[in-house]
Protein backbone atom coordinates (compact mmCIF):
# COMPACT_ATOMS: atom_id res chain seq x y z
CA UNK A 1 0.00 0.00 0.00
CA UNK A 2 1.05 3.62 -0.77
CA UNK A 3 -0.30 6.44 1.33
CA UNK A 4 0.13 9.86 -0.24
CA UNK A 5 -3.38 10.89 0.95
CA UNK A 6 -1.96 14.56 1.81
CA UNK A 7 -1.06 16.09 5.63
CA UNK A 8 -3.51 14.29 7.41
CA UNK A 9 -3.23 11.40 6.28
CA UNK A 10 -5.35 8.47 7.31
CA UNK A 11 -2.86 6.05 6.61
CA UNK A 12 0.39 7.23 8.61
CA UNK A 13 -2.46 7.73 11.58
CA UNK A 14 -3.72 3.91 10.94
CA UNK A 15 0.22 3.12 11.83
CA UNK A 16 0.54 5.22 14.42
CA UNK A 17 3.33 6.93 13.28
CA UNK A 18 4.67 10.13 14.79
CA UNK A 19 4.83 13.60 12.47
CA UNK A 20 6.94 15.75 14.30
CA UNK A 21 7.41 19.37 13.84
CA UNK A 22 5.89 22.20 14.48
CA UNK A 23 3.91 25.29 13.12
CA UNK A 24 4.72 29.14 12.09
CA UNK A 25 2.87 31.27 13.94
CA UNK A 26 0.25 33.60 12.07
CA UNK A 27 -2.00 32.68 9.15
CA UNK A 28 -0.55 32.51 5.03
CA UNK A 29 -2.84 33.62 2.23
CA UNK A 30 -3.28 32.45 -1.03
CA UNK A 31 -5.33 33.36 -4.16
CA UNK A 32 -5.37 32.54 -7.78
CA UNK A 33 -6.46 35.05 -10.31
CA UNK A 34 -6.67 36.48 -13.67
CA UNK A 35 -4.98 39.31 -14.68
CA UNK A 36 -4.92 40.53 -18.32
CA UNK A 37 -1.72 42.90 -17.98
CA UNK A 38 0.08 41.63 -15.11
CA UNK A 39 3.57 43.34 -15.49
CA UNK A 40 6.31 41.13 -16.57
CA UNK A 41 3.61 38.25 -16.78
CA UNK A 42 6.52 35.21 -17.47
CA UNK A 43 8.45 36.24 -14.09
CA UNK A 44 8.39 34.76 -11.01
CA UNK A 45 8.43 37.81 -8.74
CA UNK A 46 9.07 38.55 -4.71
CA UNK A 47 7.99 41.28 -2.37
CA UNK A 48 9.87 41.88 0.91
CA UNK A 49 7.26 44.47 3.09
CA UNK A 50 7.24 45.80 6.13
CA UNK A 51 7.56 43.82 9.32
CA UNK A 52 9.60 40.33 7.83
CA UNK A 53 6.21 39.81 5.66
CA UNK A 54 6.66 38.70 2.52
CA UNK A 55 4.36 38.55 -1.03
CA UNK A 56 4.88 36.30 -3.80
CA UNK A 57 3.22 36.19 -7.63
CA UNK A 58 4.17 33.07 -9.41
CA UNK A 59 2.84 33.01 -13.33
CA UNK A 60 0.49 29.39 -13.64
CA UNK A 61 -0.48 30.62 -17.15
CA UNK A 62 -0.69 33.59 -19.53
CA UNK A 63 -2.75 35.47 -17.78
CA UNK A 64 -3.86 33.72 -14.84
CA UNK A 65 -1.43 33.85 -11.41
CA UNK A 66 -0.59 32.48 -7.87
CA UNK A 67 -0.58 35.33 -5.16
CA UNK A 68 0.83 33.83 -1.59
CA UNK A 69 1.48 36.01 1.33
CA UNK A 70 2.75 35.62 4.70
CA UNK A 71 -0.75 37.87 5.56
CA UNK A 72 -4.27 36.59 6.08
CA UNK A 73 -5.24 38.51 2.78
CA UNK A 74 -2.83 37.98 -0.19
CA UNK A 75 -4.39 40.62 -2.65
CA UNK A 76 -4.49 42.93 0.05
CA UNK A 77 -0.73 42.35 0.50
CA UNK A 78 0.71 43.00 -2.80
CA UNK A 79 2.15 46.16 -2.74
CA UNK A 80 1.47 46.82 -6.29
CA UNK A 81 -1.36 47.02 -8.38
CA UNK A 82 -3.10 44.19 -10.09
CA UNK A 83 -6.03 44.40 -12.35
CA UNK A 84 -7.56 41.28 -10.74
CA UNK A 85 -10.60 40.20 -13.57
CA UNK A 86 -11.55 36.48 -11.82
CA UNK A 87 -10.64 35.46 -8.76
CA UNK A 88 -10.06 31.17 -9.32
CA UNK A 89 -9.90 30.40 -5.46
CA UNK A 90 -8.63 32.03 -2.08
CA UNK A 91 -8.56 30.37 1.38
CA UNK A 92 -5.62 31.20 4.31
CA UNK A 93 -3.55 28.65 5.79
CA UNK A 94 -0.99 27.51 8.87
CA UNK A 95 1.79 26.54 7.63
CA UNK A 96 3.61 23.23 9.08
CA UNK A 97 7.31 22.12 8.92
CA UNK A 98 7.17 18.48 10.06
CA UNK A 99 8.63 15.27 8.61
CA UNK A 100 7.49 11.26 9.54
CA UNK A 101 9.88 8.89 11.32
CA UNK A 102 9.74 6.28 9.07
CA UNK A 103 8.57 6.36 5.70
CA UNK A 104 7.92 2.44 5.47
CA UNK A 105 6.15 0.01 7.59
CA UNK A 106 6.21 -3.65 6.58
CA UNK A 107 4.36 -3.05 2.98
CA UNK A 108 2.88 0.25 3.67
CA UNK A 109 4.80 3.27 1.93
CA UNK A 110 4.45 6.62 2.25
CA UNK A 111 4.25 9.37 0.10
CA UNK A 112 4.13 13.26 -0.85
CA UNK A 113 2.68 15.67 1.96
CA UNK A 114 1.79 12.45 4.10
CA UNK A 115 5.37 12.08 4.69
CA UNK A 116 6.16 15.93 5.17
CA UNK A 117 5.09 19.44 4.70
CA UNK A 118 7.13 22.37 4.74
CA UNK A 119 6.64 26.04 3.69
CA UNK A 120 5.80 27.30 -0.35
CA UNK A 121 9.92 29.02 0.37
CA UNK A 122 12.07 27.69 -2.61
CA UNK A 123 8.83 26.15 -4.42
CA UNK A 124 10.26 22.49 -3.60
CA UNK A 125 7.11 21.09 -2.19
CA UNK A 126 5.43 19.34 -5.32
CA UNK A 127 8.63 18.34 -6.58
CA UNK A 128 9.50 16.40 -3.49
CA UNK A 129 6.59 14.72 -3.43
CA UNK A 130 6.75 13.80 -6.96
CA UNK A 131 10.63 12.69 -6.78
CA UNK A 132 9.37 10.25 -3.94
CA UNK A 133 6.46 8.78 -5.68
CA UNK A 134 9.06 8.51 -8.52
CA UNK A 135 11.91 6.94 -6.50
CA UNK A 136 8.89 4.78 -4.90
CA UNK A 137 7.89 3.74 -8.75
CA UNK A 138 11.20 2.48 -9.46
CA UNK A 139 11.36 0.26 -6.67
CA UNK A 140 8.45 -1.46 -6.98
CA UNK A 141 9.54 -2.51 -10.24
CA UNK A 142 13.36 -3.13 -9.90
CA UNK A 143 13.62 -3.79 -6.13
CA UNK A 144 15.39 -1.96 -4.04
CA UNK A 145 12.11 -1.21 -0.96
CA UNK A 146 14.18 -1.75 1.86
CA UNK A 147 16.07 1.53 1.15
CA UNK A 148 13.40 3.66 0.30
CA UNK A 149 12.85 4.99 4.01
CA UNK A 150 16.41 5.89 4.47
CA UNK A 151 16.80 7.56 0.74
CA UNK A 152 13.70 9.55 0.73
CA UNK A 153 13.88 10.76 4.57
CA UNK A 154 17.51 12.15 4.10
CA UNK A 155 16.17 14.24 1.10
CA UNK A 156 13.08 15.25 2.65
CA UNK A 157 15.13 16.21 5.76
CA UNK A 158 17.64 18.17 3.44
CA UNK A 159 14.37 19.90 1.93
CA UNK A 160 13.26 20.95 4.94
CA UNK A 161 16.24 22.66 6.09
CA UNK A 162 16.84 23.89 2.61
CA UNK A 163 12.79 25.31 2.98
CA UNK A 164 12.96 26.87 6.08
CA UNK A 165 16.53 28.68 5.57
CA UNK A 166 15.08 30.56 3.06
CA UNK A 167 12.30 31.34 4.47
CA UNK A 168 13.98 32.89 7.55
CA UNK A 169 15.93 34.50 5.65
CA UNK A 170 13.55 36.52 3.81
CA UNK A 171 11.52 36.74 6.48
CA UNK A 172 14.26 38.48 8.65
CA UNK A 173 13.10 41.91 10.25
CA UNK A 174 17.44 42.54 10.44
CA UNK A 175 18.02 45.59 8.00
CA UNK A 176 21.42 43.99 7.13
CA UNK A 177 19.90 40.56 5.86
CA UNK A 178 16.86 42.63 4.27
CA UNK A 179 19.10 45.04 2.05
CA UNK A 180 21.15 42.15 0.54
CA UNK A 181 18.15 39.56 -0.26
CA UNK A 182 16.52 41.70 -2.91
CA UNK A 183 20.45 42.44 -4.19
CA UNK A 184 20.99 38.45 -3.94
CA UNK A 185 17.94 37.78 -6.07
CA UNK A 186 18.71 40.65 -8.75
CA UNK A 187 22.03 38.65 -8.90
CA UNK A 188 20.96 35.67 -9.47
CA UNK A 189 18.22 36.57 -11.81
CA UNK A 190 20.80 38.74 -14.00
CA UNK A 191 23.54 35.76 -13.96
CA UNK A 192 23.01 33.18 -16.44
CA UNK A 193 25.20 30.20 -15.03
CA UNK A 194 23.41 31.14 -11.93
CA UNK A 195 19.94 31.42 -12.52
CA UNK A 196 20.00 27.88 -14.43
CA UNK A 197 21.82 26.54 -11.60
CA UNK A 198 18.51 27.97 -9.68
CA UNK A 199 16.34 26.50 -11.96
CA UNK A 200 17.73 23.24 -11.72
CA UNK A 201 17.30 22.78 -8.30
CA UNK A 202 13.50 24.07 -8.13
CA UNK A 203 12.75 22.01 -10.99
CA UNK A 204 14.87 18.85 -10.64
CA UNK A 205 14.68 18.75 -6.85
Amino acid sequence: MIGADGTHSAVRQALGLDFPGYDLSGRWSIADVDSPDWRDPRLFQGFLLPEGEVCIVAPLERARFRVIASTADALAALPVPMNVSAVRRSGDFTISVRQVTRYTVGRVHLAGDAAHCHSPAGGRGMNLGIADAADLAGRLIDGGLPEYHAARQAEGAHVLAFSEGLRKAVQSKSPLRRAVMPRLMRMIAAVPPLRRAAMRYFVSG
